[in-house]
Order: C-alpha cells, then structure tokens, then sequence
C-alpha cells in the first residue's frame, strides 16, 4: 500500500515536471515570436524614416534652387535646410538607440555630403565666401 502511494506521488510529480517544462518552452516560443514581430516592425518604422528623409531632401533640394545665393540669405536657407534633416537623425537614434549604420551611410552622404558639395560649388560659382 505504502509503495503504491509513493509510486503515485512520484508519477504526479513526474507529471508537473513535464508540464512546467512544456509550459517553459511554450513561453520562451512566445517570447521569440514577440521579439520577431518588434524586429519586423521596427524594420517597417525604419523604412518609414527613410522615406520621411528621402522627401524632406527632395523639399530641400527644390528649397536649394530658390536660394538667393548673394549675402546672408544663402546662409540662413542653408541653415534651415540643414535643421530639416535632424528629426529624421534624431528619430533613428531614438528609435535604433545607435546613430546610423553602415547600411544607411548613402543616406549621411545623400542628406549631408551631397548638398554641401552642391552648396559649395554654387557660393564658389557666385564667388561666396569659400572662393
């Protein structure tokens, strides 16, 4: 009679091992379908900053073609340009906690190094202060 009970409580035992593993491995798949969903997301938020800094350049751009480049306006229009791309900076380190990767290094060179390059070789066609 004793062994039986004893063989009882073992297999409960047994039993709730098994199901609090099972329970376990149910909840770290939870955990990593959860991470893959935020991953995907944040992928999609990406591509949306992407998008926003590839029109806030196109408005740039246009921006930049009725600057008067004579005096002091040239600068502040250059200034103000240059103030449209911080959300977009500011929005990926916020959201990706690190400033820009490599693979979004075309994006520095298309919102920074581009423009500059065109705003400095246009003051030097106009004899700006670079000249």
């Amino acid at each position: 009679m004793y062994s039986m009970t004893c063989l009882l409580r073992t297999v409960i035992i047994i039993i709730i091992i098994i199901i609090i593993i099972i329970m376990i491995i149910i909840i770290i798949i939870i955990i990593i379908i959860i991470i893959i969903i935020l991953l995907r997301l944040q992928d999609l938020e990406l591509i949306g900053l992407i998008e926003a800094a590839k029109l806030g350049l196109a408005d740039c751009r246009k921006e930049m073609g009725a600057i008067n480049w004579d005096g002091e306006d040239a600068w502040t229009s250059v200034s103000q340009m240059c103030e449209k791309t911080k959300p977009f900076l500011r929005g990926y380190k916020k959201h990706t906690g690190f400033p820009l990767r490599k693979g979004t290094e075309y994006l520095v060179y298309e919102i920074f190094v581009s423009p500059s390059a065109l705003i400095k070789s246009e003051l030097q066609d106009r004899g700006g202060p670079d000249s």
